[in-house]
């Protein structure tokens, strides 16, 4: 309870409803978040196992070696996708990104101070908020489930079709319809791996423009303190080109 007495203390609060102090909870108990494409990715990694399932019953193993690479390949980078989305839909709050990427409270702050930042340089009011959650956004969703259907239909049909295929002994249009299935995991394994590292490119460029814009901020800042902050960068650190627009500024006397 503490070592404090706290007779005749007043201690700061937020006043929550019933309401909010039960989303608060929720929150706080780690159960208000959702994946939102959580189902997708279920739904490609039972398409995954199927199709090794087939592959592991072929005749001739080695005829397949390249598709079975990439479908080895396509489930690694899913894996991958899935904690990169969890982190950024907040499920997993505690997950940092492969160069310490925060989780949705950090994402969000940024995200947020981002669109400020853009809007009050720029203006326009162009959302410059959700693209460093594109990885849940947008054409995530689809994209799996496209992948999801090619491997259901085309790629188990064609295995089983083809099982018994020996090395050296293919049917007319074999060598080309495995090459281009392969190739088409292939991409569907890179797309995954650039939704992840385009969210993290957003988030990396949004923090280091939230961090000049706020460096901005301090120097404009500085001008209302001139004994400490005004003396350090007016008077010390900014070039004499700096120097120059800050006096040249309006001063508030009122």
């Amino acid at each position: 309870m503490g070592y404090f007495p706290t007779t005749g203390c007043e201690i700061s609060s937020s006043e929550f409803t019933d309401g909010e102090k039960d989303i608060m909870k929720t929150v706080m108990d780690g159960n208000a978040f959702q994946n939102p494409v959580a189902g997708a990715i279920g739904g490609v990694n039972t398409a995954i196992s199927g199709v090794q399932g087939l592959l592991a019953g072929v005749s001739f193993p080695d005829v397949f070696a390249g598709l079975s690479g990439a479908i080895n390949g396509l489930s690694g980078q899913v894996g991958s996708y899935k904690t990169h989305s969890d982190r950024v839909s907040g499920v997993n709050l505690g997950s940092l990104g492969p160069n310490d990427e925060p989780g949705l409270l950090g994402l969000y702050g940024i995200a947020s101070a981002f669109n400020s930042a853009q809007e009050s340089m720029i203006g326009g009011a162009i959302d410059n908020f959700s693209d460093v959650f594109g990885s849940i956004l947008g054409p995530a969703d689809s994209a799996i489930k496209s992948v999801t259907s090619t491997l259901e239909n085309g790629i188990s049909n064609f295995i089983q079709q083809h099982s018994g295929v020996t090395s050296g002994s293919y049917p007319t249009g074999f060598t080309s319809e495995l090459n281009d299935f392969t190739t088409n995991v292939s991409g569907s394994s890179a797309d995954l791996g650039t939704l992840i590292s385009g969210d993290n490119t957003k988030y990396s460029n949004a923090l280091g423009y939230v961090k000049k814009f706020s460096l901005g901020n301090v120097i404009l800042g500085s001008q209302s303190d001139p004994c400490f902050g005004g003396h350090l960068i007016k008077g010390v650190v900014v070039n004499s080109d700096v120097r120059q627009k800050l006096d040249a500024l309006p001063t508030d006397n009122t």
